[in-house]
């Protein structure tokens, strides 16, 4: 059957005819980004009862929580996750104490942290409770922990921390471990962006 045909050119499928996916799962703590691990922790692609070859787009830390998408476009995927398209990544932040103004501005300043600059695009406070501070923090880059690292540097340890947004995609009302196909506005937002 022609449908089922794979036409390929030096190893390269040029008529990929499977069904474009984009999938946004709210990812509790404790679950592991990778697609493959050795020992026994949940995996998030283990979460989504959906058939196929998906991947994650980008990385979420074990400890960390909240909006990952999953695909099996990879052009759409490396769209969102190479820091050379500058997508922006949005989180809640708890953090023990609380940042003055100075520290705020060496956020988005950066912070040398093992020879590396690690800079925020934007933070902000959203509220106190007892002895421990809620931010907004948008990133561009996505250097391996970084936001912790920059809390830490600080000298305030990152409680929590919860992506809500990527991109123009939101986490929305998710549960941990629920999950939603991308509207079609979203993911043609995505696509004017690296298509333009």
């Amino acid at each position: 059957m022609p449908e089922k045909d794979v036409v390929t050119y030096e190893k390269q499928i040029l008529n990929d005819n499977t069904a474009k996916l984009y999938i946004a799962l709210y990812k509790p703590v404790k679950v592991l980004s990778d697609l493959k691990f050795d020992d026994d922790r949940v995996i998030a692609r283990n979460l989504l009862p959906i058939e196929g070859r998906l991947f994650p787009v980008g990385r979420l830390d074990y400890h960390s929580e909240g909006l990952m998408l999953f695909t099996n476009d990879g052009e759409f995927a490396n769209h969102v996750a190479h820091p050379k398209f500058q997508v922006e990544k949005e989180y809640l932040i708890k953090i023990k104490g609380s940042f003055d103004r100075e520290s705020m501005k060496q956020m988005k300043q950066g912070v040398l942290i093992d020879g590396s600059l690690h800079k925020v695009e934007d933070v902000g406070y959203v509220k106190t409770s007892l002895q421990n501070s809620w931010y907004r923090v948008v990133v561009r880059e996505g250097k391996n922990r970084m936001i912790r690292k920059i809390g830490e540097k600080l000298g305030h340890h990152v409680l929590k921390l919860k992506r809500i947004r990527i991109g123009n995609i939101t986490l929305g009302d998710l549960k941990p471990g629920e999950y939603r196909y991308l509207e079609d506005y979203e993911v043609r937002e995505v696509r004017k962006t690296f298509l333009s």
